[in-house]
C-alpha cells in the first residue's frame, strides 16, 4: 500500500498524515466520512487494549472494506502495544503498521526488543512501517515540570535509530495522552535537535495532540510525518451519543447517527489543520 512512501513525501512538507484512534465502528465510520469530505488519506489505528476490545480480524476487514467501497487511502496501524505476543496478533492480522511502544523500560532493552520487533516484521512483509519510541510520553493531567523529566534524550535518538531499524519514531517533547484541554506545550528547541540526529527515510510521530493548542499543531506538522488524536475524537462521540440517546427512540442506529455526525466533524477540522485536506489525490499519484 506504500505507507513509507507516504509517510516520507509528509515529513518533506508543511503537512502531516492525520492520525485517528477508534474503538468502535460507528468511530470509524465517522472518520472515513471525516476523510472523505476533506478528500484526506488517513492513518487509523487501534491501541492494545482497543484492539483486543474491537477485535484485530474485525478491525482489518472494515478497513478494507471502506478501502475497496471508497477507493481512498486508509491505513492501519496498530498504536501502543508493548509485547511481541501482541506485535504477532497485529502482523498475523496484516496491518500496515506497528508501534511498538517499549518506552517504559531501560534503552538497552528497548533497543534489544523493537529490533526483534523489527526482524519479524520482515518476516511478514517489508512494507510494514514500524514505530518506536523514546522518552515517556504524558498520561492524564498535564503537569509540565514533570514531563520534561521524561522527554527524550537526544543523545539516545540516534544510537536507537541505527539499531533498531524502526522506520518512525515517537518521541516525547511536551505533548501528554488523554488531555482534554488544550494546554500543552511542547519543547520546539528539543523538537529541532532531534530532528537533526534522524536518518534517513525515518520520521517522527507526535501522540497526545488532542491536548496540543492549534498554534502549536500549525508549527508541529512541519516536524512531524504523522500526528496522533483520540481523547478529541472520544469527546466528540461522546457529545454526539448523548445528544442521541436524549431522544424518544429506542433504534440503537438512531442514537448513534449524532455520534457518527460529532465524530465526522472533528475529523475535518483536525484534517484541515494539519493542512492534509485535498492530498488524496496527490497521494494516488505518488503511488
Amino acid at each position: 500500500m506504500g505507507l513509507k512512501k507516504v509517510l516520507n513525501y509528509y515529513s518533506k512538507i508543511d503537512s502531516s498524515l492525520p492520525h485517528f484512534n477508534f474503538s468502535s465502528f460507528e468511530q470509524l465510520e465517522g472518520i472515513v466520512g471525516g476523510c472523505l469530505k476533506t478528500r484526506s488519506p488517513i492513518f487509523v489505528a487501534l491501541s492494545e487494549s482497543e484492539a483486543n476490545f474491537v477485535g484485530y480480524d474485525l478491525a482489518k476487514k472494515a478497513v478494507d472494506y471502506y478501502r475497496r467501497k471508497y477507493n481512498w487511502t486508509i491505513y492501519l496501524n496498530a498504536d501502543h502495544h508493548k509485547s511481541l505476543s501482541s506485535v504477532k496478533k497485529v502482523l498475523e492480522a496484516g496491518f500496515d503498521g506497528v508501534h511498538i511502544d517499549l518506552s517504559e523500560h531501560s534503552l538497552d532493552y528497548n533497543i534489544k526488543l523493537t529490533k526483534k520487533v523489527v526482524a519479524m516484521a520482515k518476516t511478514y512483509s517489508s512494507s510494514i512501517s514500524i514505530e518506536g519510541e523514546l522518552g515517556k510520553i504524558g498520561e492524564g493531567s498535564y503537569q509540565r515540570q514533570n514531563l520534561s523529566k521524561n522527554y527524550t534524550e537526544i543523545s539516545d535518538v540516534f544510537k536507537y535509530l541505527q539499531q533498531t531499524g524502526v522506520d518512525r519514531l515517537a518521541v516525547a517533547v511536551g505533548s501528554s495522552h488523554g488531555m482534554e484541554k488544550k494546554i500543552a506545550k511542547l519543547d520546539f528547541d528539543l523538537l529541532k535537535k532531534i530532528q537533526l540526529r534522524l536518518l534517513p527515510g525515518t520520521s517522527l510521530t507526535l501522540h497526545g495532540a488532542s491536548g496540543v493548542p492549534d498554534e502549536q499543531l500549525k508549527l508541529a506538522r512541519k516536524y512531524f510525518s504523522n500526528i496522533h488524536f483520540n481523547t478529541d475524537l472520544r469527546l466528540a462521540f461522546k457529545k454526539g451519543l448523548i445528544k442521541g440517546i436524549s431522544q424518544s427512540t429506542i433504534k440503537p442506529y438512531q442514537y448513534f447517527e449524532p455520534a457518527i455526525d460529532e465524530v465526522e466533524k472533528r475529523v475535518e477540522d483536525r484534517i484541515k489543520m494539519l493542512n492534509s485536506n485535498n492530498k488524496e489525490e496527490i497521494i494516488k499519484e505518488l503511488l
